[in-house]
C-alpha cells in the first residue's frame, strides 16, 4: 500500500467525502491497495494455519518421544542405585495406617515399580504384621 493512497483513505475516512466524489486514478489506487492486502492477510492466515498444523504434529511427536525419554530419567534416578537391603530398611520404617487398605504399605510399595514389587512380595517380614479395626 503507497504511503500517498493511505494518506487519501485516512482524509477521506475522516471526512464526509463519499467514493464517488473521488477521482477515477485515486480510487483505483486505493482499490488495488486494498487488494493487495487482502491477498497479504489471507497469505499470513494461511501461514498461521501451516504453522499451528506444524505445532499440532510437534506436539503428537513429543507425546510420542516423552515415555521413552521418561524412561531413561528414572535410570538414572538415585533410587535405583540404592541395594535392596537398604530399601528393605527404609520400607520397613514405614508404618502401615491403622487400617487395612490397598493404598497403605506395604501395598503401595508394590505399585512403584516392578523390581520394588518383587523386592517386598519376597520379604515375608513386611507382611508379617496383621492391622484391623476393631472399634465396630
Amino acid at each position: 500500500m503507497g504511503t500517498s493512497s493511505l494518506c487519501v483513505l485516512w482524509l477521506v475516512l475522516r471526512s464526509w467525502c463519499s467514493p464517488g466524489r473521488i477521482d477515477k486514478m485515486t480510487m483505483a489506487h486505493i482499490h488495488l491497495d486494498m487488494i493487495a492486502l487482502d491477498g497479504l492477510v489471507q497469505s499470513r492466515l494461511d501461514r498461521i494455519k501451516q504453522l499451528e498444523s506444524e505445532i499440532a504434529r510437534l506436539r503428537v511427536e513429543l507425546d510420542n518421544i516423552s515415555p521413552t525419554l521418561d524412561k531413561y530419567h528414572s535410570f538414572h534416578a538415585p533410587m535405583r542405585r540404592l541395594p535392596p537391603e537398604v530399601l528393605l530398611s527404609v520400607f520397613r520404617h514405614i508404618e502401615p495406617g491403622p487400617r487395612p487398605d490397598k493404598r497403605a504399605t506395604p501395598w503401595v510399595l508394590t505399585e512403584v515399580c516392578a523390581s520394588w514389587r518383587e523386592l517386598v512380595m519376597n520379604t515375608p517380614t513386611l507382611w508379617s504384621t496383621i492391622r484391623m479395626d476393631c472399634r465396630h
